[in-house]
């Protein structure tokens, strides 16, 4: 199965990211499940930009944990949408409906990135934390 590939996963992530926080103004949501939107959108957006696939800006992150964090994201807005039983019906089908995109789209994701989709394979295969070292130094 080929799956959806990393650099995919990537526009997907930064998507998904802005519309699960833009999710509570258009459902009118209460505070705790607006809490939890704009946590889990933020949280996506700032794990993503740390992973180490074709559209992570700082590769620190192995994209295996990063599948790992969507999927136990994913599994706790399901969470929500089951506990929350004080919001709107739209806003728990809602919750439910974007953890259950976040764990398929986890389940259905290569874990490396395509050879000739690599721009830079010598830096690819440095440990992600002397990248990190070299960012964070400006080399």
């Amino acid at each position: 199965m080929q799956g959806i590939s990393t650099k995919t996963h990537g526009l997907i992530d930064y998507i998904t990211g802005a519309a699960i926080s833009m999710l509570p103004g258009f459902l009118g949501s209460g505070a705790k499940a607006t809490a939890i939107f704009e946590t889990a959108g933020m949280g996506a957006t700032a794990y993503s930009m740390l992973t180490d696939y074709e559209r992570g800006m700082v590769k620190v992150i192995p994209m295996e944990a990063h599948l790992a964090m969507d999927a136990v994201s994913g599994m706790t807005l399901m969470a929500a949408s089951l506990l929350l039983k004080d919001e709107k019906p739209q806003v728990r089908c809602a919750l439910g409906c974007v953890g259950l995109f976040e764990v398929m789209t986890a389940a259905m994701t290569q874990t490396k990135p395509q050879p000739d989709q690599r721009r830079n394979r010598a830096a690819a295969n440095e440990p992600a934390a002397q990248r990190l070292v070299e960012y964070a130094i400006g080399q």
